[in-house]
């Protein structure tokens, strides 16, 4: 198979934008041991609480909201989904649906 790849590469096969990675290289690259993504902290380790895990919602609007929702975003230097989830979230924590549990177990 280390033959095809070869042959492929010399008859003109590889990205025309770069050169394809030699042998060498490859092995080089696998023999590093993997490091984990994320924020950097202060010390150089990595805060996980950084990472929040969000969870994609997707729904159906009218033009008019929409285009609002765009203006107030602009207006608040936020993203248009940045904005929805803070509305979202102070409509649920008004009405007693968000927070209350946090409160109960403290």
């Amino acid at each position: 198979m280390l033959r095809h790849r070869k042959a492929r590469s010399a008859a003109g096969c590889q990205n025309r934008y770069s050169t394809a990675p030699s042998d060498k290289d490859i092995r080089r690259f696998l023999s590093q041991p993997c490091r984990p993504m994320g924020v950097p902290g202060r010390s150089g380790q990595f805060r996980e609480s950084q990472m929040s895990k969000t969870h994609p919602l997707g729904f159906r609007i009218e033009r008019e909201i929409k285009e609002a929702l765009v203006r107030a975003a602009k207006d608040d230097h936020r993203s248009v989904s940045s904005l929805v989830e803070l509305v979202i979230e102070r409509w649920l924590k008004e009405r007693g649906y968000l927070g209350a549990d946090k409160d109960r177990a403290a």
